[in-house]
């Protein structure tokens, strides 16, 4: 266990909750970074991003209808309602914030959805990819309501 790092704070931060803060927040930086990065090109040469989005053939399969900057800019928006949350929760976690721990269950229960949804209807391409993340998710959930864990957040 770590300690919280506040002055006076009986409560310390389990490694369970350490490693799921940190399993949240490095995939969800990059992922950040990625769509600003992704953003900021297209302002400057947007017919260069939807042909390197038509070249990269990992991607085929998941964006082959993005046909125009208004839809990159919708995929983006897509992956931002969920991965800032996350990332702001997850920082929270880690410094045992009660509304951190709130963030990350409703994220996870929203994305868990939100995968299963496009699980059920075929348009997730990585079929194995997202059925790890929703695994991912059912794990958060639990591990962040169970009763000791909670403790630690109050």
């Amino acid at each position: 266990m770590e300690k919280n790092g506040s002055a006076g704070s009986p409560h310390r931060r389990s490694v369970g909750a350490t490693v799921f803060a940190w399993l949240i927040l490095v995939p969800n930086s990059i992922l950040i970074l990625i769509c600003l990065l992704v953003f900021i090109n297209s302002v400057l040469n947007p017919q260069s991003i939807l042909d390197s989005f038509r070249r990269v053939e990992v991607y085929r399969g998941e964006i082959h209808n993005i046909n125009s900057i208004r839809e990159l800019y919708f995929f983006m928006l897509e992956g931002l309602i969920l991965w800032v949350p996350s990332f702001v929760g997850a920082i929270a976690v880690l410094r045992l914030k009660e509304w951190g721990r709130k963030l990350i269950i409703v994220v996870s229960l929203v994305s868990f959805i939100y995968f299963s949804y496009r699980l059920i209807m075929h348009t997730v391409t990585f079929e194995v990819t997202a059925g790890m993340s929703l695994i991912f998710y059912v794990l958060i959930i639990y591990y962040f309501t169970r009763p000791k864990v909670k403790e630690q957040f109050k």
